[in-house]
């Protein structure tokens, strides 16, 4: 059944898709990152921070990125090359798939097999092309997409061969995200000028808000397959080193507890690399990249992203910070990229505190705290210990909670908020 249904859906469309072109053309054009990016990345009403405007050398990188977030839903699918973000073979939609009445598992496995055989027909194109063969639809499009970008075909047959097999080993396929954007947008929502009252205290730009929606579409249980956790993606040593992360709680999971956490490794990593760009990279895959880079060179972007190799510095590190500057402008013009989020967004009225408890509590049997639970992600059950930190928006009574000043939350980390309640008693009168 389900080849019935590849059959019947997509192989037809695979092959009108590529025989007749313009279709497919005008799909790419239509949403043609160097045409939405340009407009975009003239900043016209100054909503980007100086250090964040997009650089001139790094343009069809971004606008890449800016036209998965800003454009491409869920369901289109952009097969590309890996080491030229410039050359799209091919942008196609799964619409039709998910507008049936097949079960969602059904659908999704419909989906990865369209895709690793639209994926399979380009590799035995481009193993076809290192022959000389340069028969076919499929053939025509690739030639075509490379002479659109003045990509030079060697003449010589066995530079051909090596050229063409090097593009297979490229090819790489990205899903879109802007309804990802749109959702994590919302989820931001609640959190959003705490957020920003945070960031404003550590003295940093509120274009960092960006990282959060990027490390993670803003959603508090994340984990990646390396174990960073939460919103902001902190992995677990450097955890441990600030936040609370036991088995009964892990304060990655909170938005807001988090972020303090994440600010600080922003504030040290700036405070080594004097550079917005390398502290951006540096919170993605670590400072110590850059530091071994400095050791033999001056700090370079455009040299770094280039020329510096590593096993574990891929694909995803090497264009993270493409992506945080496509991400930003996006977030910065949602209001005219996103205009159905306005009615998705969370009530962004009033801030957070950050209390820590003076007394131990059941956020299930104590009624009068139950709505704390909402926003409290990082407990792991209900019970509460005194010493645990916790947030809310409406105050709570000062004889069971202290509530955190500035001072508190800039000389201290959160796992050490229990020490500012040294000789405080509770009271549950």
């Amino acid at each position: 059944m389900l080849i019935f249904y590849l059959v019947l859906l997509f192989l037809v469309p695979v092959e009108t898709s590529l025989s007749q072109e313009i279709q497919t053309d005008k799909l790419t054009d239509a949403s043609s990152a160097s045409g939405k990016f340009w407009f975009y990345s003239h900043d016209q009403e100054d909503l980007i921070y100086g250090p964040f405007k997009y650089k001139n050398e790094f343009f069809y990188e971004i606008s890449f990125w800016f036209d998965l977030y800003a454009t491409y839903q869920s369901s289109t699918i952009i097969i590309h090359d890996s080491e030229d973000l410039r050359i799209i073979y091919d942008v196609f939609s799964a619409d039709a798939l998910y507008k049936n009445d097949l079960n969602r598992f059904t659908k999704d496995a419909l989906s990865k097999d369209l895709l690793n055989m639209r994926l399979q027909q380009m590799r035995d194109e481009f193993s076809a092309l290192s022959i000389g063969k340069h028969d076919g639809p499929v053939a025509h499009k690739i030639l075509k997409t490379l002479k659109a970008h003045r990509i030079k075909i060697p003449s010589n047959r066995t530079k051909a061969r090596k050229f063409f097999t090097s593009l297979g080993e490229n090819l790489r396929y990205q899903i879109g995200q802007r309804d990802s954007v749109i959702t994590a947008i919302s989820k931001l929502g609640p959190y959003l000028s705490t957020i920003d009252f945070l960031l404003t205290i550590f003295k940093l730009p509120l274009d960092l808000r960006t990282i959060s929606i990027l490390e993670s579409s803003f959603y508090s249980d994340a984990i990646s397959r390396v174990g960073a956790a939460g919103v902001w993606q902190i992995i677990d040593s450097v955890g441990e080193k600030f936040l609370v992360v036991n088995k009964y709680e892990d304060q990655r999971r909170n938005p807001i507890i988090s972020a303090l956490a994440a600010f600080r490794i922003l504030s040290e990593n700036f405070r080594i690399t004097k550079s917005w760009d390398f502290t951006l990279l540096a919170y993605n895959s670590g400072i110590s990249h850059i530091l071994n880079f400095k050791k033999s060179s001056p700090l370079d972007i455009k040299k770094y992203l280039t020329t510096y190799t590593h096993d574990s510095f891929g694909f995803a590190s090497r264009n993270y910070l493409f992506e945080f500057y496509s991400l930003n402008y996006a977030l910065a013009y949602k209001k005219y990229l996103f205009p159905e989020v306005m009615a998705l967004s969370g009530a962004i009225d009033g801030n957070f505190s950050i209390y820590v408890s003076l007394c131990p509590f059941d956020l299930v049997k104590d009624k009068p705290f139950s709505f704390l639970a909402a926003y409290n992600t990082q407990f792991f059950g209900s019970t509460i210990q005194r010493g645990s930190s916790v947030i809310s928006k409406s105050p709570l009574p000062a004889s069971r909670f202290y509530k955190l000043n500035e001072t508190d939350l800039l000389t201290n980390y959160p796992n050490k908020f229990i020490n500012l309640i040294q000789g405080q008693s509770c009271s549950t009168r």
